[in-house]
């Protein structure tokens, strides 16, 4: 396995290449239930801070990003943003042999979030019903820093008028999320800080359609 950051790659024009054929054969083939988040991903490449693409010889095992690219505050970066597994390398059944984003991707982009100058660097998963997930994914990762798991929903997007300017938080029910962020510096001047709903007003509002949602998760 080789992981490749494309924005820091010699050979830019080829991985963004391979990249813009993987999205493609998606946009064809692939059911997955986020398939839509990675149609014509190769031309947003640029506006991350890194994006990675993991080899198995010449094949795309796996993709990820670290983004912020003003959607959050500026000493925040957000890890395994639009993280994808092709087909052949996911895991099957309830069993979770390879961990991907755990073990590749979010080592690397925790040191590049450290290496631009971020305060913090933080994941989400969606649904509060996915929350075993986020605390089975801080025991894994908290072997090497300490993760730390919001006590609240965080909403993780941003709604933006056509000038591109920040005009308000995007109230669809997929971004509010859990979040679990992790100190990049010894002192930090400002506390980690996105928009959330404590657990009992996001189920008042979010009960039902968390419901509708898992299901087409499955």
């Amino acid at each position: 396995m080789k992981l490749i950051d494309v924005l820091q790659s010699n050979d830019f024009s080829k991985h963004k290449e391979n990249l813009e054929k993987l999205c493609k054969w998606i946009e064809q083939h692939d059911n997955h239930r986020n398939a839509k988040n990675y149609y014509g991903l190769d031309k947003q490449v640029h506006k991350f801070d890194s994006f990675e693409i993991l080899y198995d010889d010449n094949n795309i095992v796996a993709f990820s990003g670290l983004w912020n690219n003003g959607h959050y505050p500026s000493n925040t970066a957000r890890c395994s943003t639009r993280t994808y597994y092709h087909p052949d390398y996911r895991n099957k059944g309830s069993s979770r042999t390879a961990r991907w984003s755990e073990d590749w991707f979010i080592p690397y982009e925790v040191n590049r979030a450290m290496e631009l100058g971020y305060d913090y660097a933080f994941i989400s998963i969606e649904l509060l019903m996915r929350r075993r997930s986020m605390q089975d994914l801080i025991h894994y990762i908290s072997k090497d820093r300490t993760w730390i798991l919001h006590q609240d929903m965080c909403n993780t997007c941003r709604q933006h008028n056509d000038k591109g300017d920040f005009i308000g938080v995007n109230k669809d029910p997929n971004c509010w999320q859990n979040v679990c962020f992790t100190p990049l510096k010894s002192v930090i001047q400002a506390p980690f800080t996105l928009p959330s709903i404590n657990i009992a007003e996001y189920n008042n509002t979010y009960a039902s359609t968390q419901k509708q949602r898992l299901k087409r998760l499955r």
